[in-house]
């Protein structure tokens, strides 16, 4: 929990460098999402997976599914022998 609100710290502080115009600031931040772009977008999806199950409707689920298959799309699944599925 932490390690989320250091992100959260330092995209706060990026968003400002940018407003001002001082790219250097915002930097280390680009390099941290660079390199853990996957990561982070597993956790959104799992996140947003929670939500939808939590709501009662459909719709939300159908949408989902739609947005986990174009993801699984662009981040195929990997096997143990390294291949995609």
């Amino acid at each position: 929990m932490k390690k989320f609100f250091v992100f959260i710290m330092m995209a706060l502080l990026a968003t400002a460098a940018f407003a001002a115009g001082d790219g250097e600031t915002a930097a280390p931040l680009l390099a941290f999402l660079k390199a853990h772009w996957a990561e982070l977008l597993a956790g959104l999806m799992a996140f947003a997976k929670v939500v939808v199950r939590l709501t009662p409707s459909a719709k939300d689920d159908a949408i989902f599914g739609k947005i986990d298959k174009v993801i699984e799309w662009l981040v195929p699944n990997i096997t143990k022998s390294g291949t995609a599925k």
